[in-house]
């Protein structure tokens, strides 16, 4: 299997052309023949691209988790959209990308032997991993720091309430909106929002990690996601003339970027550059956002 590595055209090609009858048939019910005849070519040039049909459906599952992160980044890169109207979009993607799965990953626990769902099981928690950064990050964005203490109840209902509407929709044949389950779903964190000033937290962090491995990708995730948050401020500094005009801010965000690869996360400098920055009206949300991130990975270093 290629694991991490990029996936070449044809085998893009190939898996665009599974999916598409994937929906068609279902994914129990399509054979390698099927594909390869829509495909136009022999089963000897289809293994030539994914060595077993294994190795295929791990790539596939490779594919889906990069095609999610995509819409998701593009999600993010737009700042003309409030940060609640990212948050539904985001589970309106979230959504899509459980459903999409959820036939795969019962074909791979009923047909694979123990070996083979090793492999695919390290896939899916580095999937995991990435979806609950995802919306560790998006409630912050929405809700800023006054739900620090009960994040991970937030998590834990967020990530409930789209499995629930999943299981509904896969299992029971019903049909439901899914604006709808983005507007259910914000309702109900909505809901706890208002009465965070009287909930003790009840759900840890632990609750969703499997071992160490999922630590780290989660620790190296939000790292990621610091450093682009900067280039993301230093961007909207750089095209707007009142703000570029003060060399400072630009100077202010380095500064973060260099406290951040020295990962002093809780150092003074920090708190004053993103005290600093957050004065700008422009630049408040994505301040607001890097400061969640900064207070994550500051417990992480702790």
């Amino acid at each position: 299997m290629k694991g991490d590595s990029q996936l070449t055209d044809k085998q893009k090609f190939i898996i665009t052309i599974a999916q598409r009858i994937f929906d068609q048939k279902g994914f129990q019910n399509t054979s390698i023949l099927d594909i390869v005849k829509e495909c136009k070519m022999s089963k000897a040039t289809f293994y030539k691209h994914f060595e077993t049909k294994e190795s295929f459906i791990c790539e596939i599952i490779n594919y889906y988790d990069e095609k999610f992160l995509e819409i998701i980044h593009s999600i993010n890169e737009n700042n003309d959209i409030h940060p609640s109207e990212k948050l539904k979009r985001k589970i309106i993607a979230v959504w899509g990308n459980i459903f999409s799965r959820t036939t795969i990953n019962t074909y791979v626990r009923e047909n694979f032997s123990e070996v083979q769902r090793k492999t695919t099981s390290k896939l899916q928690k580095k999937s995991r991993a990435n979806l609950l950064n995802e919306y560790k990050l998006s409630l912050f964005d929405n809700y800023g720091d006054k739900i620090e203490n009960i994040l991970f109840d937030l998590v834990f209902l967020l990530d409930a309430l789209i499995h629930q509407f999943t299981y509904i929709i896969h299992i029971q044949k019903r049909e439901i909106n899914v604006y709808f389950i983005a507007e259910f779903t914000i309702q109900m964190l909505d809901l706890v929002v208002e009465n965070a000033d009287n909930l003790n937290p009840l759900i840890e962090k632990s609750m969703f990690l499997y071992e160490q491995e999922d630590e780290a990708y989660s620790s190296l995730y939000s790292k990621s996601l610091f450093f682009k948050t900067i280039e993301d401020i230093e961007e909207l500094i750089k095209t707007n003339t009142s703000l570029v005009e003060n060399p400072k801010l630009l100077e202010a965000s380095k500064k973060l970027y260099e406290e951040g690869k020295n990962q002093l996360y809780d150092s003074l400098i920090m708190d004053a550059m993103i005290t600093y920055l957050e004065k700008e009206d422009i630049l408040r949300p994505k301040v607001l956002l890097l400061n969640s991130i900064k207070n994550q990975l500051k417990k992480e270093t702790l």
